[in-house]
């Protein structure tokens, strides 16, 4: 079993941030009614689209993009870039994982690592001025945005 120390320098190698930014959070499954709201939008692997609709649908406070560590066996875990959403109370909730068990596609254990908390009351402005896009024409910002972004550049590796 490996170390909290040894999972963060893993994550850092394999996703380019650094490990000093993240922090390790517990992740809450959203009601049943809160489900309902936004089932019909949720797409497997478009974590970040996920998590932009789910916050402006479920009245959250933040985005949250970080690394997921999904264990798949008790030998092999992988890390993914990921996004989900946190309440006004502190609460994380991840609906693109939640859908993904509730259709049976997955049941592995996944711990979280927040790097970076967007409020959802600056999201558009950060999106427009990484895209340099009008609000109309925006798409949901990932981890190549926020990469190339000034304001969150210290997160992240240069190779």
């Amino acid at each position: 079993m490996k170390s909290p120390e040894q999972n963060l320098k893993e994550i850092e190698k394999s996703l380019a941030v650094d490990a000093q930014y993240l922090t390790k959070v517990e992740v809450k499954p959203l009601t049943q009614e809160e489900l309902s709201i936004i089932k019909s939008r949720i797409k497997p692997s478009y974590c970040y689209d996920n998590a932009i609709t789910s916050a402006v649908k479920l009245d959250m406070c933040s985005v949250v993009y970080g690394a997921a560590q999904v264990k798949l066996s008790p030998e092999l875990t992988i890390n993914v870039e990921h996004a989900w959403i946190k309440d006004n109370r502190g609460t994380y909730y991840d609906p693109t994982y939640q859908l993904l068990e509730l259709n049976k596609k997955t049941n592995d254990k996944t711990d979280y690592f927040s790097l970076i908390e967007i409020p959802l009351d600056e999201y558009f402005d950060l999106a427009s001025d990484i895209s340099g896009y009008p609000l109309t024409q925006l798409t949901a910002i990932d981890f190549c945005g926020l990469r190339m972004s000034r304001k969150y550049e210290k997160q992240f590796k240069r190779t």
